[in-house]
This record gives C-alpha cells, structure tokens and sequence, in this order.
C-alpha cells in the first residue's frame, strides 16, 4: 500500500450514510491527509464526546525514530470544520518504545483514548497506548515481554471497553499455542491502570477446530458484557470461525466459515461484528459466497447463520466486492459498509446499504 494522498471520506461517506437514505447521495470531504505530519492512510475515525473526530493513520508522520519507509503513523483530531490537529507522532520514542501502525482508537468511561499498535514497541511486537484529548501520549504495555510471546503479538482492531471497565483486545499471533507458525493468537485485558491479564489463548485444541485461530479483527461486546468475534483461520475448514467468548474466558464457537458446498456462506471474515438493533449480529466476509467475492451475513446469538448478500452480483461488480472495514447501524434502520473493491470508478470500492432482509 504506498502512503500517497489520503482522504477522508468515511465523515460523511457512513456517518451520514447512517443520517438518511437521501443523505447517502452527498459526499464531502472534510480533511486530506497528504504525507508529512499529518500523517497518510487514516484508518478509521470516532467521535468524541466533545463532539470532535478521532483517529489514526498508518503511514507518514514526522516520528524521529521511524524507520519504517512509508512512515509509522499518527493520531490525529479533526473538528466538525475540518481541521486537522495532529495530537502524536509514532516511534517519537527511541527504538519505537511507543509503537508504530497504530489499529484506531476506542474513547474510555474516563474520557481518555485507548489504542493498540501492531508493530514497534520494547519488544518489537505491539504495543497497548492512552492518550488524553489534549495529547498526553503513555504506552501502558508492549507485548513479548516474556520469552516466546505467551501474552500475544500484534495486536489487531480497536480495543472495547467492557461492562467491567476493563478494556479487551486480541492478538494476531503469539501465544501458549505452538499449532500455528507464530503462534496462534490471543485474548487480552487491561485495565485503565494498565495491569494486564492473557484471557484466552486460541487453537488449545488440535487444528483449531473448535475455537479458531489468528484474529484480524477486534471484538464487540454485547449488552450482557459477553463478547463476540471472528476470526480468519481454523475452523472445520480452517475457513475461519464466529465465536462468543466470556470475559473469563470461557469460548462458544457458533459457526464455522466454508461450512456450505463450495464456500458458498463466505470464509475469511474481514469485518467486526456489529449489533444490529434487532439484537442480530452482522458482519462481511472478503471471499466465498456465490460469486468469490465476498458476503454481506447475520447471525443470531445461538448460531443461526444466514448470507443476506452476495458481493459482485451486480455487472462489474459496481455493487462492490471483497467487503472489509466496519458496518454501521444506521438510525433509518438499515446497515452500511464500505468495500474494497468494485465500484464504477475503476474498481476502487463502494459505500453501500445493506437492509436487515438484505436488499
């Protein structure tokens, strides 16, 4: 991915997406992110309590330690006119103590942004951050701090904040587990004192059958404080898994990707799970469905798994294809999402509107 100019285009490309159909007809950038240290490549947004958006980019920035060529990220703050403050430059720290590629922010019960970064850090392989609104930047964890990685590695998706207080994430790799090259992934918590916990470890279980293996994506936690996720191998088919895991850690695989002749039910889920307001959870899938293009699925929370959507069912794919990125429950009661490919505009993704019947 080369780190050339960036635009924001999911401020009023979802958000208002989820305002109105009629709005969805309307995009307006507020902000480019053109190189130097306002960072490239922003990696999703939220918004505040102050009413002002946040987030990450992934490339540029003017950190004085990075050694990465196309950059190591920033965070970043834009408010409702559109202007772009810069709150941190990654790898400031010597060797990257601080981290690089950071995977977004989640805001706190105390007001303060909490994140992870997949690389950098004292060991080289993530780290866990807060930073207060007004840019106090503190890495509360660096992953592989014990020899061979039993707590994790390369932490992936936004963190979520539980019923507890406690803030949950999950790991690519690393782990106990030796069934997968680099490990096979983790569960994680810390608290907003930083004492950190290994909750679960991934593929316990001979080829990882039962509960999966290396997440790409973050987790959602459900009204009860249970959590819910994908993750992108293992499985009856090693196609991927949807799973429910207690803050305990106590696991429920509730469907296994591939598991429909021909991978016609998707495999490789690319998206976090979203609770609808139907207390329905959907997500998207980047290949398999009846095109090899990805699919648009709800799942109830006992497992009952249906494909809403098949991706390129349209001629050249101007529906989109290969899904990926988070969906949005739109007050107008309708999902949206963004796909990575396909599109009329030489195939360079859509914006699209999924209803809860998959029209």
């Amino acid at each position: 991915m080369k780190a050339g100019s960036w635009k924001i285009l999911v401020v009023l490309g979802l958000l208002c997406f989820a305002t109105s159909v009629l709005s969805a007809q309307t995009l307006t950038t507020l902000a480019d992110f053109g190189g130097g240290s306002e960072g490239t490549g922003p990696f999703g947004i939220i918004q505040a309590s102050n009413g002002n958006f946040y987030g990450v980019t992934q490339f540029a920035g003017s950190g004085p330690y990075c050694s990465l060529s196309g950059g190591c990220g920033t965070i970043f703050e834009i408010t409702r006119i559109g202007k772009v403050i810069t709150l941190y430059n990654f790898c400031s720290q010597k060797g990257c103590a601080d981290g690089a590629i950071a995977n977004g922010l989640v805001q706190a019960s105390n007001g303060n942004f909490y994140g992870t970064t997949e690389l950098r850090g004292a060991h080289y392989q993530g780290t866990i951050f807060e930073i207060t609104p007004a840019g106090k930047f503190t890495t509360l964890y660096s992953f592989c701090a014990q020899t061979n990685c039993p707590d994790g590695s390369s932490p992936v998706g936004t963190l979520v904040q539980g019923i507890d207080r406690d803030l949950y994430g999950l790991t690519n790799s690393g782990g106990p587990t030796t069934d997968c090259r680099y490990g096979c992934g983790t569960m994680f918590k810390i608290t907003l004192s930083s004492q950190f916990t290994s909750v679960f470890d991934f593929c316990a279980k001979t080829n990882c059958v039962d509960e999966g293996r290396n997440p790409h994506q973050g987790l959602m936690v459900a009204p009860n404080g249970d959590f819910y996720g994908t993750t992108n191998g293992g499985g009856r088919s090693q196609a991927g898994v949807i799973f429910k895991i207690t803050p305990s850690g106590s696991l429920t695989r509730l469907y296994s990707f591939y598991s429909q002749p021909n991978g016609a039910d998707g495999w490789n889920p690319q998206s976090p799970l979203t609770l609808g307001a139907d207390w329905n959870f959907y997500g998207t899938t980047e290949g398999g469905g009846t095109n090899k293009n990805g699919t648009f699925f709800k799942i109830t929370s006992s497992g009952q798994y249906t494909v809403l959507y098949n991706f390129c069912s349209q001629i050249n794919c101007t529906d989109g294809a290969s899904p990926q990125g988070p969906i949005v429950w739109g007050n107008d009661g309708n999902l949206y999402g963004t796909a990575s490919g396909g599109g009329n505009a030489n195939y360079g993704g859509t914006a699209y509107q999924v209803t809860p019947t998959g029209q």
